[in-house]
């Protein structure tokens, strides 16, 4: 299993703040390739639950980073 760097991020669509987790192989080059993932329909948390959790592990034992984030319905943070 490759180690694996989590860093909790921030970034702004419109008025809104999303927060989210960035997860990278730590042995990656200084670009990767990357993976957004976006929840469905409904409140959810960065992982979707604990949907995502499989498929980031898998996503980045192939060498991808992969950022997930909180649907601004479930936790908005306001600017």
């Amino acid at each position: 299993m490759k180690s694996v760097r989590v860093q909790d991020v921030t970034f702004v669509n419109g008025e809104v703040e999303l927060a989210g987790s960035l997860r990278v192989p730590v042995d990656a080059e200084p670009a990767v390739a990357g993976v957004v993932l976006v929840g469905g329909s409904g409140p959810t948390d960065r992982d979707n639950g604990t949907y995502f959790l499989p498929i980031q592990r898998h996503l980045v034992e192939a060498g991808f980073a992969v950022l997930s984030y909180v649907q601004t319905w479930c936790w908005p943070v306001i600017r």
